[in-house]
């Protein structure tokens, strides 16, 4: 449950699914994603996916395949990263650093209790 900073004391239902895997989400051409409210608490929801993987160029999260992410790089592009948890299981890709998320400067990104990055070449 996640309030809404728009309207104090309602709440929002998300799905609980693993943003490193998208378990959670049943439905086929769905994927766990990253929901931030406008309080900067974030969450986890199911939402179409595609099938870009690893450093390739993408336009919005919809585009990357399940346990991926769409982010700016400093190429001035947007690519996919896998998403991984800080202090578990290495990246799919040998060599590939997992690297912590924040939610706004100096706040990692933490659900539940799960620090949450993603892999980049080491």
């Amino acid at each position: 449950m996640v309030e809404l900073s728009s309207q104090p004391g309602v709440l929002m239902c998300s799905e609980n699914c693993d943003l490193t895997t998208s378990q959670g989400c049943t439905l086929a051409g769905m994927s766990c994603q990253l929901g931030i409210t406008a309080a900067d608490t974030a969450y986890t929801l199911c939402a179409p996916s595609g099938a870009l993987v690893q450093q390739e160029i993408c336009a919005t999260n919809e585009d990357c395949a399940p346990a991926f992410v769409c982010l700016p790089t400093t190429a001035n592009d947007n690519r996919c990263f896998h998403w991984c948890a800080v202090g578990g299981a290495a990246c799919p890709v040998a060599g590939d650093v997992c690297t912590g998320l924040e939610v706004t400067m100096g706040v990692p990104l933490v659900i539940g209790s799960t620090t949450y990055g993603v892999c980049n070449p080491g």
